[in-house]
């Protein structure tokens, strides 16, 4: 590399990164292209893939900064050394580095059809991904990641990137979207016979109607898929909660305050082995909401605190600003005017980083506030 450098053929544009001109990069392919077999060639691409990918499984088993681990983890190839990371903020400081990059691996593993590695390089990194986005860069990954896993023959996995794809269509604002994505989601896990996956989608389409200003058709999808997780022979307390948790959202949403919080006691009262730390946000995050609308404004605090802590763990920027934004009322609530505009800035700089529509309304709280 040194030598290239001196050649002025390689120029190191940041220390310890390398790029080339787009015309000697041609050239380099298509030298590459008369003088090597395509054996070798595919063999390189392997590699390349596949330091990418063991890289990021180590990440998972590390530092747990991944999506869910892969139904087994695959071989490497030889020739194949992983970067591994002593810390989580030198994951940070790598993916940051690398994401251009790792946005090219991802569409050149698709266009030579290495089907495995595409999906799965989407799948183990799209916590990393949800965490620094913007997914506006990102969202064309997961389309490309679900197809490639139905050539693969992981129907599974193609369902499942189904399911993230309505993540990320919310993320960006495209409730419509969302919910078609959701119910395409439900179809896929419905054809393979998975009722958790089923009851996800489910449950993520009346989470979409409530953004979409359709409460009561979100509450009777949110009571449909409840039901279809209780009649499961395969049912646990953890897969009844997550079900139970989204009819809690969908009475907050009618203003059925009282019965929400009712149903947040119920919530708490199932035994589960493990709740994940996005999973107790998430529910400290819809308790917290409901005890701002019910007027307990210092429980509600309270509440959010444990969700804030938690959903920062889990790196979930959307969420983050959720409960930002609903301790800038509950602050309100309790005339603490400055509190309020810390938290409402903090959730708008997030909301207006990644483009999301919900900036808008915090604007309008942050103008109507005193001495603005």
């Amino acid at each position: 590399v040194r030598e290239l450098v001196r050649a002025n053929l390689v120029v190191e544009h940041v220390p310890g990164r390398f790029t080339c001109h787009d015309l000697l990069r041609v050239y380099a392919a298509d030298r590459a292209a008369a003088e090597e077999t395509a054996e070798d060639r595919a063999s390189a691409l392997e590699r390349m893939f596949d330091h990418h990918l063991h890289t990021l499984i180590a990440i998972h088993m590390t530092h747990h900064a991944g999506h869910r681990p892969l139904p087994e983890e695959p071989a490497m190839v030889r020739g194949t050394t992983p970067e591994l990371f002593e810390t989580l903020d030198d994951v940070h400081d790598w993916f940051l580095a690398e994401k251009n990059v790792l946005r090219a691996v991802i569409a050149h593993s698709e266009a030579h059809r290495f089907d495995r590695h595409t999906w799965q390089l989407v799948w183990i990194a799209f916590d990393l991904i949800d965490k620094f986005g913007p997914w506006r860069d990102w969202v064309w990954v997961l389309d490309t990641a679900r197809l490639a896993a139905t050539r693969d023959g992981e129907h599974l996995h193609a369902a499942k990137m189904t399911f993230l794809e309505a993540i990320v269509s919310s993320r960006l604002g495209r409730f419509e979207e969302s919910r078609a994505k959701f119910e395409a989601g439900g179809r896929a896990y419905a054809e393979i016979g998975d009722v958790p996956g089923q009851v996800r989608c489910q449950s993520g389409a009346a989470w979409a109607l409530l953004q979409l200003d359709r409460p009561q058709e979100s509450l009777e999808t949110a009571e449909a898929a409840l039901e279809l997780q209780r009649n499961d022979a395969s049912a646990t307390n953890e897969r009844i909660s997550m079900a139970l948790h989204q009819v809690v959202e969908a009475r907050r949403l009618i203003g059925d305050n009282e019965m929400a919080l009712e149903l947040c006691a119920e919530l708490e009262s199932l035994e589960t082995d493990e709740v994940s730390p996005y999973d107790e946000g998430q529910r400290n995050l819809t308790k917290g909401a409901v005890l701002v609308r019910l007027g307990r404004f210092d429980q509600a605090l309270e509440t959010l605190g444990i969700a804030l802590e938690r959903l920062e763990r889990a790196g979930s920027w959307d969420d983050v600003a959720a409960v930002q934004n609903w301790a800038g009322d509950a602050h309100q609530g309790l005339d603490d005017i400055s509190s309020a505009r810390s938290a409402w800035s903090e959730a708008l700089a997030t909301f207006e980083h990644h483009q999301h529509p919900n900036a808008a309304g915090v604007r309008v709280k942050l103008a109507a506030l005193p001495e603005n």
